[in-house]
C-alpha cells in the first residue's frame, strides 16, 4: 500500500469518527437549534473527508476494500442465491 493510499484509508476511517461525533451532540448544553446546525456542519465535514479519502485511495483500492467489507459482513458467503 502506498503512502497516498494509507492517507486515503486514514481519511475514510477519520470520516466515520467525525460522523460519530454527531451522537455526542445531545449530551452538550447547546440549544436544539444549535445542535441541528452543528449536526449539519459535522455531517458535511464527514462527507467531504470521506470523499477526499476515496479520491486518495483510487478506484482499484476502493473496489478491493468494498469487496473485503462485503465478504466480512456476509460472513464469507458468496453472493450467489442460497442453495435449496
Amino acid at each position: 500500500m502506498t503512502f497516498r493510499q494509507r492517507c486515503g484509508l486514514a481519511l475514510v476511517i477519520l470520516s466515520f469518527v467525525i460522523w460519530g461525533c454527531i451522537l455526542l451532540l445531545p449530551l452538550t448544553s447547546l440549544s436544539a437549534g444549535d445542535q441541528v446546525m452543528w449536526g449539519g456542519i459535522i455531517y458535511g465535514i464527514s462527507y467531504a473527508v470521506f470523499f477526499a479519502g476515496i479520491a486518495l485511495l483510487g478506484k482499484e483500492m476502493w473496489n478491493t476494500l468494498k469487496a473485503k467489507l462485503r465478504q466480512r459482513f456476509r460472513g464469507g458467503r458468496d453472493q450467489g442465491p442460497p442453495e435449496p
